[in-house]
């Protein structure tokens, strides 16, 4: 099931088509001659389903064992020569939060921002103010000394 979610989402906004990812093709030409395959080699590759010059990123991607990775987004940004596509759509999935109370957070932190009086305000200010809010609340910035986290005793 979730294959073939994976499977249509990613072939209808990451089409082959894509000018933005060219596809990597790995076939090398074998410099030794290769040895005489048994009938049982035959109907085994016989068996397996053939893939395409190009062939499938994602099919090839499920082909591999999988593998244990402290951090996804390390992985796909190496492996993006490899899996053009597969790589952008699983940096695109990545980005997504898996909780909506920041972003329903920050729009209530703007609601807040936004009174009656400052309904003429820019986008891009709004953007500033609730920056510049989030960064004293962290304590990545103080305003003029007045919000220091590192006060001596």
């Amino acid at each position: 099931m979730q294959r073939t979610a994976s499977k249509s989402i990613f072939e209808r906004w990451y089409s082959k088509n894509d000018d933005n990812a060219s596809e990597s093709v790995f076939i090398t030409p074998s410099l030794t001659p290769r040895p005489e395959q048994s009938r049982f080699e035959q109907w085994i590759k016989s068996r397996q389903p053939k893939l395409s010059a190009t062939g499938s990123e994602l099919e090839r991607y499920y082909r591999l064992e999988p593998e244990q990775v402290d951090d996804p987004i390390r992985r796909w940004i190496d492996h993006s020569n490899a899996f053009p596509r597969l790589s952008r759509f699983a940096l695109d999935i990545l980005a997504i939060p898996a909780m909506s109370t920041d972003c329903e957070r920050a729009f209530s932190l703007a609601k807040l921002t936004v009174s009656s009086q400052r309904y003429s305000l820019l986008g891009s200010s709004i953007e500033s103010i609730q920056l510049l809010k989030n960064w004293v609340r962290g304590g990545c910035i103080t305003l003029g000394g007045l919000c220091s986290s590192n006060k001596a005793d």
